[in-house]
């Protein structure tokens, strides 16, 4: 089949039925030039990475009415950036956004811009409603967390708003029980879990935060399923797991920051959340 026949029917498919991944990949922010952060891609590099998803799915190694790409906190270059090469590569994405931030940064989409992904079929799920760490909110502020970033998505967009990425990866039996209260049906994490698991009513997805030391072999081996790959996630999770544990989460986070050059639009909302 000629290859625009095939992009033209995977596009007729995604766009009839969406459906939600078992596994993503998770990008931040684009950029035209190079930039010290490791979650802000060049441009060029995630056109690599796109025309390699479209590879596997062309070759039937993906599932073409599944996205298996996604964004978290909303920054605006999901929609002047990357939102024109997804359209080029006629694939989807999932949109993870940080309600309180809409209108509210210069760095963030706005409203118009979020209603622009949706008409072109994008989905447009919840980030939380300041980006704090679900893990370490009151009842109340999870309550807030899960609740107003929900609300506000599904009224201002008419989407219906049934998954929530945790901001930091943070997540526990509580956030779960609270997510599954709050109306989700899915939970994605930044933990290696090539299944979902069904947890207290929702699925915990896994997914793989992509930073610009990502090789195009990496995105693949994690797409299809890789075993040595998936191990050395997992192991590198474990690593990761105790690091916070000896560490404490203040100062991890401050070491993360320092390692990855993060620019550090959500610290004061993770500083509060370690309060």
């Amino acid at each position: 089949m000629p290859e625009a026949a095939q992009i033209g029917n995977r596009s007729a498919a995604a766009d009839a039925c969406f459906t939600f991944p078992d596994t993503l990949l998770t990008y931040h922010e684009l950029t035209r030039s190079f930039c010290a952060d490791q979650y802000a891609l060049q441009c060029t590099q995630f056109d690599q990475h796109l025309a390699l998803v479209s590879t596997l799915i062309d070759a039937g190694k993906l599932r073409h009415d599944a996205a298996c790409i996604s964004f978290d906190d909303g920054h605006r270059s999901n929609f002047e950036l990357a939102s024109a090469g997804l359209a080029r590569h006629q694939l989807k994405a999932i949109f993870f956004i940080t309600a309180g931030w809409v209108g509210e940064k210069s760095s963030t989409m706005g409203w118009k811009q979020l209603a622009a992904l949706a008409k072109m079929r994008h989905s447009i799920q919840s980030h939380g409603w300041s980006h704090k760490f679900l893990s370490h909110c009151s009842v109340s502020e999870l309550d807030r967390e899960l609740k107003a970033s929900k609300h506000a998505l599904e009224d201002r967009l008419g989407v219906a708003v049934q998954s929530i990425s945790a901001p930091g990866g943070r997540w526990n039996r509580h956030v779960i029980q609270a997510c599954q209260s709050a109306g989700y049906e899915h939970l994605y994490t930044s933990d290696p879990l090539p299944e979902p698991i069904p947890k207290y009513g929702i699925l915990l997805h896994g997914r793989m935060m992509v930073r610009r030391s990502s090789r195009p072999q990496d995105i693949s081996k994690f797409l299809i399923g890789d075993g040595w790959f998936w191990f050395r996630l997992r192991m590198r999770h474990q690593l990761k797991q105790s690091g916070k544990r000896i560490l404490g989460e203040a100062r991890y986070h401050a070491l993360w920051h320092a390692m990855t050059r993060r620019q550090s639009h959500d610290t004061e909302a993770v500083t509060e959340s370690m309060v």
